[in-house]
């Protein structure tokens, strides 16, 4: 016999009582609201106005950002499309339009600004603004190298851009921060509230784990290959192929996750740029054992060669024409600044920034080796502050292919830095960038508003099952007519991974149809859920979703903690909204997909649920008892620890247990809701469950479940 989830029986009791299953049915039962097995085809979203289904015609530009500067590195204005030649692949090409570019000054609204409206509950705020226009707002993100860098230089540059984002960019800049040690970490998506960013820098700062040994690992190698080769030339070459082999695999690693941050930000409109803060990423790490060792210059020329296996050439050319297909700029700081001492280190650290100046050439922007980081980071601001967009229109369909950029200007004394090529990818390869790209950073695709929540169920010898939810608000998903109906399709992919290890990966198409006259489509969304069965020990699972009828992406990550060894009284403990009905469909292990007109099955509505409430939205918590527990239950809120609301629970009754309270009274932040055993001695917590506020309020009346 399978033990059922309380997710199951909750939402049954809720929405139709008569249906629930028996609890000695054999059979794995589906989350509720019950959804027929063949059926992939719901209501969501809603109708385009007529007036939105219209024929429009569009011409593709690629956007070359040209900067302009005079011998005192002061922007040059007032220039036309007259005053450039452009060549692409050595062919001079016509200028399809020019415009020139100044960072605002202003901050651009938001809301809670005075005079600027609240966005109506479901809606949110846009992810991706509308393009910038003349006076526009860029975008940076600060990557720190903390895998392959010195861990006192990060420090120091975590210091300096503290400063330099107090006082060293404009008030509209926005700015996300994201490290790399063993993984790629998004510690802040972008955001204008530099009180968060010097936050998040500081948290960064006192985080021992973004300690890196790579560098003295390094130069322990150095000296054991130094010590090898004065007494074995034959066996120290091995040696010397397998040191290489490992900081060409690390190194390789930081590159690929750049890259995959310049795919993350490829739907982004505007300017981006990405800040390289480290020591740098040599093209052929091997070379830079070489240089610090002293050996006979035959053995040098010997193990050049061997170098020449482990080269990145081909990641740095891949990164380049990933960041030209994106539109990415990407500077570079160099933490270790300029080098002294024996000539074989400073041609170690001139190799280790060779390579990033030249990703920094191709892409338009600017690379820095300084002893004073906060003046490199200012070079890097002043130089993106204000240039011109060159528009080129290609005759051709994208083919994939990288293609270069010539650029001269034709007055004489100007100095001109732009972006030396483009790719155009095919539309499904941009896809695929894109979604992997957002299962590694799911913050940066966090537009279409998705939450994601992982409902431990009861453990098992070989690991527990966990019932998966990924909730799409009212309005996200764009439905189309189609005979007669509203129809959307949608892939959604599910990875969990304990480590390096992926646990999970699931992977559907989900077509969605619906007819407008079942059910009012204004405050209804979409849960998406499967059920999983996971090993116990602690893993991120991280859910994408891609709207094929727009191509919007959108993401979401949830933490799953390791299972506790000891049985809870207490388990699938969840929220729901009773303001928003949501439809529930079943993202199972097999890819069939049956189509069926409408909804006939009151039971694949329900409420919402999730983790994340409007302030004024009715809201109930469920969870089922274990059999075997004793004393009656007391439900609490805590907001920063402390209890601010205690709820008593009807002892006896049902194993199922819904209790409905209001969020009225709570302001906007983070709470735990918390469901504690009392007896007399005392009381004891056997289920918990993190929460949030935020502060749009929701004045619409309860939605009638049924």
């Amino acid at each position: 016999m399978r033990t059922r989830l309380a997710l199951v029986l909750i939402l049954h009791m809720a929405l139709a009582p008569e249906a629930a299953t028996r609890a000695d049915d054999p059979s794995p039962p589906p989350v509720a609201p019950q959804v027929p097995a063949e059926s992939r085809e719901v209501p969501t979203g809603g109708p385009p106005s007529p007036a939105s289904l219209v024929e429009r015609s569009t011409v593709e530009l690629v956007l070359i950002e040209t900067y302009v500067t005079d011998r005192r590195d002061q922007p040059i204005r007032g220039l036309t499309a007259e005053d450039f030649v452009l060549k692409i692949d050595s062919y001079v090409r016509p200028i399809a339009s020019i415009e020139h570019r100044v960072a605002s000054r202003a901050r651009p609204p938001a809301p809670g600004d005075p005079g600027v409206p609240e966005p109506a509950s479901g809606e949110g705020t846009p992810a991706q603004p509308a393009p910038p226009g003349p006076g526009f707002a860029r975008r940076f993100v600060m990557f720190f190298d903390d895998e392959t860098s010195s861990p006192e230089g990060l420090g120091v540059a975590r210091r300096a851009t503290a400063r330099f984002l107090e006082d060293g960019l404009q008030p509209s800049d926005e700015i996300a921060i994201v490290a790399y040690r063993h993984r790629l970490q998004l510690l802040q998506d972008f955001t204008t509230d530099r009180v968060a960013l010097r936050r998040v820098l500081d948290e960064s700062f006192k985080d021992p784990r973004r300690h890196s040994t790579f560098v003295t690992e390094s130069a322990a190698r150095t000296r054991e290959l130094q010590e090898s080769f004065a007494t074995s030339l034959s066996s120290s070459t091995g040696l010397f192929r397998r040191a290489t082999a490992e900081e060409n695999r690390v190194m390789g690693d930081v590159l690929a996750a750049i890259q995959s941050l310049v795919e993350s930000l490829a739907p982004w409109p505007g300017y981006k740029g990405i800040v390289y803060l480290g020591d740098g990423i040599p093209e052929n790490p091997g070379r830079l054992h070489l240089d610090l060792m002293e050996l006979p210059s035959s053995a040098t020329a010997a193990l050049v060669n061997a170098t020449l296996a482990f080269t990145l050439s081909e990641e740095f050319r891949d990164l380049v024409e990933a960041a030209s297909g994106a539109g990415v700029t990407l500077h570079s700081v160099q933490t270790s600044g300029l080098t002294a001492g024996r000539a074989g280190g400073v041609a170690a650290s001139s190799r280790r920034s060779n390579a990033l100046e030249t990703l920094a050439l191709n892409t338009g922007g600017i690379a820095t080796s300084s002893n004073d980081l906060g003046r490199a980071l200012t070079e890097v601001e002043d130089g993106s502050r204000e240039y011109y967009v060159i528009g080129y229109a290609p005759e051709e369909p994208p083919d994939g292919l990288y293609h270069s950029i010539q650029l001269q200007v034709k007055r004489s004394g100007l100095r001109v830095r732009w972006r030396r090529g483009f790719t155009r990818f095919l539309p499904a390869e941009m896809q695929r960038r894109t979604l992997q790209a957002a299962h590694l950073l799911p913050g940066l695709y966090a537009g279409m508003q998705l939450e994601l929540v992982a409902i431990p169920g009861p453990p098992e010898p070989s690991g527990r099952t966990v019932d998966l939810v990924l909730h799409i608000p009212p309005g996200r998903l764009l439905m189309l007519p189609e005979s007669g109906d509203l129809v959307g399709r949608l892939n959604v992919g599910m990875v969990a991974l304990a480590g390096p290890e992926e646990t999970l990966r699931l992977a559907r198409q989900v077509t969605i149809r619906v007819d407008p006259t079942v059910t009012s489509m204004d405050r209804l969304g979409t849960n998406l859920f499967a059920r999983v069965h996971l090993p116990a020990r602690a893993q991120s699972i991280t859910a994408v979703l891609s709207d094929l009828a727009t191509g919007e992406v959108g993401a979401a990550r949830a933490e799953l903690p390791e299972q506790s060894p000891r049985p809870q009284s207490v388990g699938g403990l969840s929220i729901y909204s009773l303001a928003e009905r949501s439809v529930w469909i079943e993202v199972r292990d097999t890819p069939a997909i049956t189509e069926v007109a409408g909804v006939h099955d009151s039971h694949s509505l329900g409420p919402a649920l999730r983790t994340t409430f409007a302030r004024g939205e009715p809201l109930a918590c469920g969870f089922r008892t274990v059999t075997g527990s004793s004393g009656p239950l007391r439900l609490r809120i805590l907001a920063g620890g402390i209890a601010i609301r205690a709820i008593d629970v009807e002892a006896g009754g049902p194993a199922v247990r819904t209790v409905q309270f209001a969020s009225s009274d709570l302001v906007a932040g983070d709470y735990v809701l918390v469901v504690e055993e009392t007896g007399p001695g005392g009381s004891v917590e056997v289920g918990r469950l993190p929460f949030a506020i935020r502060p749009a309020e929701l004045a619409a009346a309860p939605a009638d479940p049924t």
